[in-house]
């Protein structure tokens, strides 16, 4: 459990970075490395992503009390980090 919360930590800090950081002369396309300082040793991190799909929890269609005893809420694929880009597309140029 320590690991996680030391893994959510760490990406936390970066993510707030990224949202933080400034472009100079606003640049189409931006390093996440070089220009942003991005440490990319925070993913893969196993931590779900808190989506409103991956919070909500779905109904039996079925009366059925076998298909109830087998049905699962929630999603069995569940969205993580698992890679990162390099480079990244600048939308806010205006």
């Amino acid at each position: 459990m320590r690991v996680m919360i030391n893994q959510a930590q760490r990406l936390t800090e970066q993510l707030l970075a990224l949202c933080n950081a400034e472009l100079p002369g606003k640049p189409a396309a931006v390093s996440l490395k070089n220009d942003l300082h991005f440490n990319h040793a925070v993913a893969p991190c196993p931590l779900v992503i808190p989506i409103q799909a991956v919070l909500s929890a779905t109904l039996p269609t079925v009366a059925d009390p076998s298909a109830i005893s087998k049905h699962v809420p929630f999603a069995h694929e569940q969205p993580t980090i698992q890679s990162r880009y390099q480079y990244l597309d600048n939308l806010n140029r205006n």
